[in-house]
């Protein structure tokens, strides 16, 4: 038996949208060029779930392997990541829970301390520095001044998480200086 297809969230949401407007599923299946079998079960599925996506961890490859679960679960690490809405989710926060994965809570008005942004931030600047002509030659200088970065830049962005923690904590979790 062949896997079933996986139709992309922008194609679901474009079926719902038809759905919600009071389309018919043999209409749908004209304007998206599906069939509508698929119509029926992506709109019968929206109907019991009222989510357009499929829903974590069903019937879904893993994204790490278990031996990458194994080594996260007995390091006690703590996961850094931001307030994005998708990090925040009912469903990340209950699959990092039930992973036993300890995050580490921000402060809503705080700076990012993630080290990866000022990285971000520094390879900016030096990428700025060009004038790309294409989108080619904008990846090649990307990857060249990506390894012209010094591993004390890394160090120091790595080491300055304690001071910007300091600061957040003086500052009452609000915007500091960094």
């Amino acid at each position: 038996m062949a896997p079933k297809k996986e139709h992309s969230n922008d194609l679901r949401t474009l079926v719902i949208k038809h759905y919600q407007n009071d389309k018919s599923p043999r209409e749908i299946a004209a304007k998206t060029l599906l069939p509508r079998s698929s119509v029926q079960y992506i709109v019968d599925k929206y109907k019991s779930t009222k989510c357009i996506g499929n829903l974590f961890g069903r019937d879904r490859k893993r994204k790490t392997t278990a031996r990458a679960d194994r080594l996260i679960q007995r390091q006690r690490c703590i996961f850094m990541h931001d307030n994005d809405p998708k990090h925040t989710s009912r469903l990340i926060k209950d699959w990092l829970t039930a992973k036993g994965i300890q995050t580490f809570p921000w402060s809503p008005y705080s700076p990012d301390f993630n080290p990866i942004e000022s990285l971000w931030n520094a390879l900016e600047r030096r990428v700025k520095k060009h004038q790309s002509k294409n989108i080619t030659e904008f990846g090649l200088q990307l990857i060249h001044e990506r390894n012209e970065i010094e591993l004390p830049v890394f160090e120091k962005l790595v080491n300055s998480v304690l001071s910007r923690l300091y600061q957040c904590i003086k500052m009452k979790g609000y915007s500091t200086k960094n």
